[in-house]
């Protein structure tokens, strides 16, 4: 039996090009040129590398950036990375390049100007997975939603919050937006492309995520895990909500289901933050 690697080989000549001493060296050469420094960068390893089908552009995958360089070794855009990108691919139309990064993720750049245009990630159940913009537009699959979202800081003396972008899923499911980025490789361009082919006419505009924040609800006590002896319990709880979308009402469930009776059970307007 034969074992076959299911990925393929950087690429290191074509067209006339050549890349040499990249392999997990600090100052690669193109066509005979060492690539030099950018941007007061250090100590960055080379770790892959595509080149163009004319020849003309190389991609590099570095320890903290994805480079594109021209055939002289002249720097065209240094795309930094918050992971290590160990492979980079450059698609058969060189509109593209893409690069896996050793935390799992697979990143979408536009070839002309090094701008992300997506970000997808395979959970390890090998089922679950999320393809996602840089401005949050998104597709998954079920139950992958609560995996994507935004960390907020809520200051020095209190704990950061997660919201999960399936609380925002009515905005920002929008796989329509994501197919015609590979026909833009602008997300401007994609989200108006987009627009224009739905019955549902979308704004374009960016939205500050902390305006459109869903209500969260803390229980002070009693404390999590606390067993309870008695047929009744108090519950101190603080509601938190936007200006624009206060809290009106409130359900108490148990194990998922509605309790039958709430004694006093009510939204305070001065209890609302």
């Amino acid at each position: 039996m034969q074992e076959e690697s299911l990925y393929p080989a950087p690429v290191e000549a074509h067209a006339g090009t050549v890349v040499t001493d990249w392999n997990r060296n600090w100052h690669p050469v193109i066509n005979g040129k060492k690539v030099p420094g950018f941007d007061g960068r250090s100590y960055q390893e080379c770790l892959g590398t595509d080149i163009t089908s004319n020849g003309n552009q190389v991609v590099l995958s570095e320890s903290w950036h994805v480079t594109l360089w021209d055939k002289n070794a002249s720097l065209l855009w240094a795309t930094p990375m918050e992971t290590n990108p160990f492979a980079v691919n450059i698609s058969g139309n060189d509109k593209v390049v893409v690069a896996a990064a050793v935390d799992g993720t697979i990143h979408w750049y536009n070839m002309a100007n090094g701008k992300e245009l997506l970000t997808f990630y395979l959970l390890p159940d090998n089922k679950r997975w999320v393809l996602f913009t840089p401005t949050g537009y998104y597709d998954a699959s079920p139950g992958a939603e609560d995996f994507l979202g935004w960390h907020l800081n809520n200051g020095p003396d209190e704990a950061p919050s997660f919201y999960p972008v399936s609380r925002f899923k009515e905005k920002f499911y929008r796989p329509d937006i994501i197919d015609a980025l590979f026909e833009t490789y602008n997300e401007k361009d994609a989200i108006a492309l987009a627009a224009s082919r739905s019955i549902k006419k979308e704004t374009t505009a960016e939205t500050d995520i902390r305006q459109k924040l869903p209500p969260t609800l803390t229980i002070h006590s009693p404390a999590n895990g606390s067993i309870i002896s008695s047929n009744t319990v108090t519950i101190s709880y603080a509601v938190k909500s936007t200006d624009d979308a206060p809290v009106k009402n409130i359900r108490l469930l148990i194990d998922g289901r509605p309790v039958a009776t709430e004694r006093g059970a009510k939204v305070l307007p001065a209890e609302v933050q």
